[in-house]
């Protein structure tokens, strides 16, 4: 093929970059809501502890919870929006490629090879890129606080 296929997604990095960024900032927040809860447990069981700081703990938990839900759906957005045109550009591309081949040449490949190509394997990267939007910083960032719980709640 004439372009790779960095060159394809180098033209969607400021929405990839957006897109990783949002997904990372949802997962601070899926981490800060446990903590949250623990607090609250822990408020409840102090006797001493007022009616109010309880009930701005559960406010804050729900702005934390539609702050969280907010966020995955713009990330969610990107992700589609970037491997769909990712998907569209490389088969555009892709297909533009198969239409300078011989008739000799189709032959030689066979037809259901190529269809396979264009619609599979580009569907498979269609699918691989937007999960490397949706995982490739939360994952990390996730697994990093479970060694943290590990190492110093036991």
């Amino acid at each position: 093929m004439k372009k790779s296929i960095s060159s394809i997604l180098t033209k969607y990095k400021f929405k990839l970059t957006i897109g990783s960024l949002i997904k990372l900032i949802e997962a601070i927040i899926e981490i800060f809501i446990p903590l949250i809860i623990a607090g609250i447990i822990d408020t409840i069981g102090n006797k001493s502890a007022s009616e109010q700081n309880i009930i701005f703990q559960f406010i804050f938990m729900f702005v934390l919870l539609l702050a969280g839900y907010t966020t995955a759906i713009i990330a969610q957005y990107f992700a589609a929006v970037v491997s769909q045109n990712f998907s569209y550009d490389l088969r555009k591309e892709f297909f533009t490629h198969i239409s300078t081949f011989s008739s000799k040449q189709v032959d030689n490949l066979g037809p259901a090879l190529l269809s396979n190509r264009l619609i599979n394997d580009i569907n498979t990267l269609e699918l691989g890129t937007a999960m490397i939007i949706r995982q490739l910083l939360r994952v990390p960032f996730i697994c990093l606080r479970i060694t943290y719980n590990d190492i110093f709640y036991k």
